[in-house]
């Protein structure tokens, strides 16, 4: 994995791009998908998880899942991120010690112009 130095300037940075992307193999019904990235989590004092993932779905899909989940839909390890400047679902399991995020690509950028 190679690291472009450039982006390491910054040393509040989160986001590296890499110089060759890993590509996953589409495997059943999970489709291939290329990492262009790589994201270093900052320690966080109040989540005691070591590590978190972010995916990123349609507008129309987020609205849906967003929606269900405030009009009391159970779903096994989603809820509602308790954050008023993030829009996102926080996915959990008390068996893996990692969160995941699923948010739209507007809060991926909304984020990211944070760093």
């Amino acid at each position: 994995m190679d690291i472009n130095k450039e982006t390491c300037k910054n040393l509040y940075q989160k986001y590296f791009r890499l110089h060759n992307p890993i590509v996953i193999p589409a495997r059943g019904d999970v489709p291939e998908t290329t990492y262009t990235y790589l994201y270093i989590r900052r320690p966080d004092q109040y989540r005691a998880q070591v590590g978190d993932v972010d995916f990123v779905i349609g507008d129309k899909e987020y609205s849906e899942l967003k929606e269900s989940l405030q009009m009391g839909s159970e779903i096994n390890g989603a809820k509602i991120f308790d954050r008023p400047d993030l829009d996102m679902v926080e996915l959990s399991d008390p068996d893996i010690d990692a969160l995941a995020y699923v948010s739209t690509r507007a809060m991926t950028e909304k984020v990211r112009v944070k760093q």
